[in-house]
């Protein structure tokens, strides 16, 4: 009798035997996984392709990724009690993979490209100027959490870092002579090398912090190099998720009502800010670390006619 196959998807357990000329969805799932290691994407995305990918094999009890097809993946989204939104974070990921299996020469076609689910996207409000005075003013600059968070929120609305960047700096990368920020290659969403340039508001903040981080870390023998830390002198965010500036926000957005104060939000109002003030919309993308223009106009909330617009000017 033929060994059976074991194949127990919920803890990504899978025991196949290869049949000669076809890929099964574990020899699949092994060959995005080394390109993502290679490509230094994060464990979080990881796990969001690992979970969904196995999640559509699952559903279909499919052995070989060449019995993967259009029909298969919108059955497979039609069996989910979830909203639109949900949906289309799932069959990204499940996009996201099938597109690395593709470019492998493991797919003989990318059928999956032309799957869409259409969502009315509610507008997303950006944090205002008057969001952060009103933080300012009720922020107690002698408590050095309440610096140190500020000096986050700072950052953040003047240059448009995200949070997991933010949470990955160190003191070096602020070069205090030159008013710049280095963000290098490693620490950023697209892996590309970022500078910003710091004005005199945020310069003398981060004096003020790094003054004080010295201070915390000779007191507490703490050894780091990171520009914001915990007490315990751990990165204030780590790899996997930005929870405790998120929670930390909400305590401050509940206590001072302040609406919009959250990461995304923050940088909402960053980019609408330099909108409002004439900057083009491929400068506004750039100083975001997007990688398209299309993901900048969802931060703007820009219509397509505005974006066309924009670019005949500026050629």
């Amino acid at each position: 009798m033929p060994k059976s196959k074991i194949f127990r998807v919920n803890n990504y357990s899978m025991n196949q035997t290869k049949s000669k000329g076809r890929t099964t969805v574990t020899e699949g799932w092994k060959i995005v996984n080394k390109q993502a290691v290679a490509e230094a994407l994060r464990p979080a995305t990881m796990r969001d392709y690992k979970k969904f990918y196995f999640d559509y094999v699952e559903y279909h009890h499919f052995v070989y990724i060449d019995q993967f097809n259009s029909d298969s993946i919108y059955q497979w989204l039609a069996s989910m009690n979830v909203q639109a939104t949900t949906k289309r974070i799932r069959l990204k990921a499940v996009k996201a993979v099938l597109g690395r299996l593709y470019n492998a020469g493991e797919l003989e076609t990318n059928f999956y490209k032309s799957i869409v689910i259409r969502v009315d996207e509610e507008t997303k409000e950006g944090t205002t100027r008057e969001d952060i005075e009103k933080f300012l003013s009720c922020i107690d600059m002698t408590d050095y959490f309440q610096l140190r968070d500020a000096s986050m929120v700072l950052l953040i609305w003047y240059t448009g870092i995200r949070a997991m960047t933010l949470a990955q700096l160190t003191t070096d990368m602020v070069d205090f002579k030159e008013e710049l920020l280095t963000c290098p290659a490693v620490i950023m969403k697209n892996h590309r090398r970022l500078v910003l340039p710091l004005n005199n508001t945020l310069l003398d903040m981060l004096r003020m912090l790094i003054e004080q981080n010295e201070l915390i870390k000779k007191e507490l023998n703490i050894g780091t190099d990171l520009l914001f830390f915990t007490q315990n002198g751990h990165q204030f965010i780590d790899k996997n998720s930005r929870a405790t500036i998120s929670k930390r926000l909400n305590v401050y957005a509940k206590e001072f009502n302040i609406k919009h104060l959250n990461t995304h939000a923050i940088r909402r109002g960053f980019a609408k800010r330099l909108l409002d003030e004439g900057t083009s919309v491929p400068i506004i993308s750039k100083a975001l670390g997007h990688s398209s223009l299309a993901t900048t106009t969802k931060y703007l909330n820009i219509s397509e006619t505005e974006l066309i617009n924009e670019l005949k000017r500026l050629r």
